[in-house]
């Protein structure tokens, strides 16, 4: 019998649970079960935030109302949403990796568990939701594993899925696999961290690793699983959540020896807001269960044929007050001198400007008005596919001329403008 949401979001309290006391951790130690044994779940911030999604789809909310959800329901504190929520509460909801030390961070992972349980077994739709959803308060460094492992849970699969040539992604998940072949998860854990030093201990980054050791060398049993990658530390309580939901969605269960020490009762955070979390774990399965499916998003591109100025364009409703007064972008003319200026908007330049931006990876749309584009790989309509990194000129017509990034379902990407050096 196919696993339902309730299943799978069953197991992922199960995987937080187990990894919560060890959360931090730098070092591996081979666990054997839960250390120590609970008495009920351990609450958690990123699960409670599934019932402000459930509030957000009954109200056919769309997913770039994510910020906006909440801020009205979920006051989460934890690390990287707290910086991410002082720029939402200043109306900059697309920003919250905006000067946010922990935006590789692995806050969202077990947030965006949901969008695989409930998506269709569309992991196409679960990814995208996933990705939006962990913008909200990451940079690409965090929004990548929550795609990824949101669109492994949709799969029903155990088999891990296209990384969408993602090379940082592919190299660590290769290292990860073949390290398990040669010593274990001792050996993964040592390698990894050998070679992503440098990084925040909780990155998202190391929890996908941590993700992938734990599914591969578990090899479809559920207690393995969980247990490898809760002995590899970091931040073990998204990671063996996350884990947890890949298996169950694959049909593999947790058995008695799991759910049963957590007693029948939903213990939540104090982080909702007018918002009543389910009581029982009956109440939990059942609205899960119930949930609304996810909607496709609405397609909203610009018009490309009939720009005209900044003030009468087929790009104006995409350059809100919301995105142009956010942070700067920065941009070096032909002198080599630094300019900068609101994201989206050159002012009064008429001379060419060169620009380095930080996306996520993905297929996007580069819509100007005012101005000619010029982007390496870019092809029909303005279109170009990304794993990071981006050059792009531009030389304004006149005046002021507008800029945005647009995804293939014609919504706005927040991208970070990084500064010349």
């Amino acid at each position: 019998m196919a696993a339902t949401a309730g299943d799978i979001g069953l197991a992922a309290v199960v995987g937080w649970t187990l990894g919560s006391p060890h959360v931090g951790r730098a070092t591996y130690r081979r666990l054997n079960g839960y250390e120590p044994v609970p008495h009920q779940m351990a609450p958690s911030a990123a699960l409670d935030a599934w019932w402000a999604l459930e509030w957000h789809l009954q109200q056919g909310r769309e997913v770039g109302d994510l910020v906006a959800t909440y801020l009205q329901h979920w006051e989460s504190l934890e690390r990287e949403t707290a910086i991410a929520r002082h720029n939402w509460e200043g109306g900059h909801s697309n920003v919250g990796s905006w000067c946010n030390p922990w935006a590789d961070g692995s806050e969202a992972l077990a947030r965006t568990i949901i969008y695989g349980a409930i998506g269709q077994r569309d992991p196409a739709l679960a990814g995208g939701w996933a990705m939006m959803d962990a913008q909200c308060d990451h940079g690409a460094d965090g929004m990548i594993p929550p795609f990824i492992c949101a669109r492994w849970i949709a799969s029903r699969s155990l088999t891990m899925p296209d990384l969408e040539n993602n090379a940082e992604f592919e190299e660590i998940s290769d290292v990860v696999i073949n390290s398990l072949r040669a010593g274990g998860p001792e050996a993964a854990h040592r390698e990894v961290l050998s070679r992503t030093r440098d990084l925040n201990p909780q990155s998202a980054l190391r929890s996908f690793a941590w993700i992938v050791a734990g599914v591969f060398f578990g090899d479809g049993d559920f207690s393995k699983s969980i247990l490898t990658t809760a002995s590899l530390g970091g931040a073990t309580h998204h990671a063996t959540a996350v884990t947890a939901a890949i298996l169950a969605a694959a049909g593999s269960l947790p058995s008695a020896e799991w759910t049963k020490p957590l007693g029948n009762a939903y213990v939540a955070t104090t982080v909702l807001t007018a918002i009543e979390p389910p009581k029982s774990f009956e109440d939990f399965k059942h609205r899960l269960n119930a949930i609304p499916v996810l909607p496709a998003p609405r397609i909203a591109t610009p018009d490309m044929d009939r720009p005209t100025s900044i003030e009468d364009s087929s790009v104006r409703p995409f350059v809100t007050p919301s995105h142009a007064e956010s942070a700067l972008w920065f941009w070096m003319d032909e002198t080599g001198q630094t300019v900068t200026g609101s994201p989206h908007i050159l002012e009064e330049s008429q001379v060419k400007l060169t620009g380095l931006f930080r996306c996520p990876p993905g297929s996007y749309q580069l819509a100007a008005d005012g101005a000619e584009v010029g982007l390496q790989g870019l092809k029909e309509n303005n279109c170009f596919e990304t794993i990071g990194e981006i050059e792009v000129t531009v030389m304004p017509h006149r005046g002021n001329a507008a800029l945005v990034f647009l995804d293939r379902e014609g919504r706005v990407v927040p991208v970070e403008s990084i500064p010349p050096t």
